[in-house]
């Protein structure tokens, strides 16, 4: 009876993380005030209430600590390092990048906003969502339903980007795991972001 019980309540945390999920991902299709503001309510304030009010969840539970600084920051820097190069290359020979990256700017306020959409949209994927359903699905399963969802986000970019989703979605999951963290991921996003703008308006 009480095994029953935790399969249950397990199997409706799963459904309430996933959906709600989904939800906000289609809600993200529409500008609210601006795009970092978005962010923060959509992929962190409301994934928190979520996690908090209604599944009654410690913040720990999503990742939101530091988990192994060893594996993360050796995650962090050489991933870091590897997508600056992969970046560059990138945006050198590929025209349909440059032109969807062409125009954007890159200074303190930007970097700043960047750093704060990075942090909130990987709470949601791989705090919220792959370390939420991870106890109730395990951690492969967790791992490949987050990155479908990364890869879904991403529909409106450009090929190279949308389908390397698929690569790097199961990469940031498999360290975010690893790490016990989101943060170091957050940093790495935040690197690729700003490098793809630095090197567009640089080549």
């Amino acid at each position: 009876m009480l095994n029953e019980i935790l399969i249950q309540k397990a199997r409706d945390e799963s459904l309430i993380i996933f959906f709600s999920s989904i939800f906000i991902l289609l809600v993200t299709q529409f500008r609210i005030i601006d795009e970092t503001f978005d962010a923060v309510l959509l992929f962190m304030f409301i994934p928190l209430l979520i996690g908090i009010l209604i599944l009654k969840k410690d913040l720990k539970n999503f990742g939101f600590k530091f988990g192994n600084l060893k594996i993360g920051l050796i995650a962090g820097l050489f991933l870091s390092l590897a997508s600056i190069i992969l970046v560059y290359l990138a945006v050198r020979y590929s025209a349909h990048l440059n032109m969807y990256y062409s125009g954007r700017k890159l200074y303190f306020k930007i970097v700043l906003e960047t750093i704060i959409y990075m942090f909130s949209w990987e709470f949601f994927l791989r705090g919220f969502l792959l370390f939420g359903l991870r106890d109730n699905i395990g951690p492969l399963r967790a791992n490949i339903v987050q990155t479908l969802l990364f890869f879904i986000a991403h529909w409106n970019k450009v090929p190279l980007e949308f389908y390397s989703t698929l690569i790097t979605g199961i990469l940031f999951g498999y360290i975010a795991l690893k790490s016990r963290s989101f943060w170091p991921i957050a940093f790495i996003h935040a690197v690729i972001y700003i490098s793809v703008v630095f090197f567009t308006i640089k080549i």
